[in-house]
């Protein structure tokens, strides 16, 4: 991705929003924690995330139980940083294709909507929890936007340990329901904006060559594989080689 995941989703989240500035809650929050509590089944917490923002402005304290952490480590950026790398792309486009969804409607639509899809969170304990996130509209923006959500975070890690995520629009109050949406792929991981050359020279500097014995490996001049070194750095965006290196194997590129 040419840019930090969360800079990119902050852009979405505002889109959705249709602002970059909050409005104050307008709420029962007391009455939500009674609905929730009643109605979700299993291992859960949940959250009031501000998409104007970008923050997430509650937690139940039961996210320790699902995830081990406490509830005021569980900011926006925590979330973000502990996404099965194999996930952040999915969950990036999920919300791309969320704001296409919902930029169709009229605000008082934007209430009879559910987003539903999973995808794996890192536990404390260094193991990932596949988590099913329902996502409910509860404040509109005064220009028609998304202005902040309910997130219902179950863990499902017992029901679903592999296969793809998915993601549906629920309709309530009778709209329909669009079931394993097709999304849009606009955002790439990393690794998949380098050549095949680069990606070559990549994985034997993680197995610990240099640019001599990458020359010898594999038939190229030091200048070009230096020139490929400069190139991965570049797009990357990455400041030397000790740090695309802890990027590659901590988002598990090969």
């Amino acid at each position: 991705m040419k840019k930090e995941p969360l800079e990119e989703l902050e852009k979405i989240w505002n889109k959705i929003a249709k602002s970059d500035v909050s409005i104050p809650p307008d709420y029962n929050l007391e009455y939500i924690k009674r609905i929730v509590d009643i109605f979700s089944v299993g291992e859960y917490y949940y959250l009031i995330f501000n998409l104007a923002t970008s923050t997430i402005e509650y937690v139940q304290d039961n996210v320790t139980n699902v995830l081990g952490c406490l509830p005021e480590e569980f900011t926006t950026e925590y979330v973000i940083a502990n996404i099965h790398p194999e996930d952040i792309t999915f969950f990036m486009n999920v919300e791309n294709t969320a704001m296409k969804f919902f930029s169709q409607f009229a605000p008082e639509k934007l209430m009879k909507y559910k987003i539903r899809y999973d995808y794996r969170l890192k536990h404390t304990n260094g193991k990932y929890v596949r988590i099913l996130q329902q996502i409910y509209t509860i404040q509109t923006s005064p220009k028609g936007g998304v202005m902040r959500v309910l997130d219902i975070h179950i863990d499902i890690s017992h029901l679903k340990s592999l296969g793809r995520p998915i993601l549906s629009f629920i309709g309530l109050d009778d709209e329909p329901s669009y079931i394993d949406v097709e999304i849009q792929s606009i955002f790439k991981p990393t690794k998949g904006i380098l050549t095949k050359r680069e990606k070559e020279i990549l994985r034997n500097l993680i197995d610990g060559h240099n640019s001599k014995s990458l020359s010898e490996k594999l038939f190229l001049s030091i200048e070009t594989i230096n020139t490929h070194r400069r190139n991965i750095l570049k797009k990357t965006k990455t400041k030397n080689t000790t740090e695309i290196i802890t990027k590659a194997i901590r988002e598990g590129w090969f």
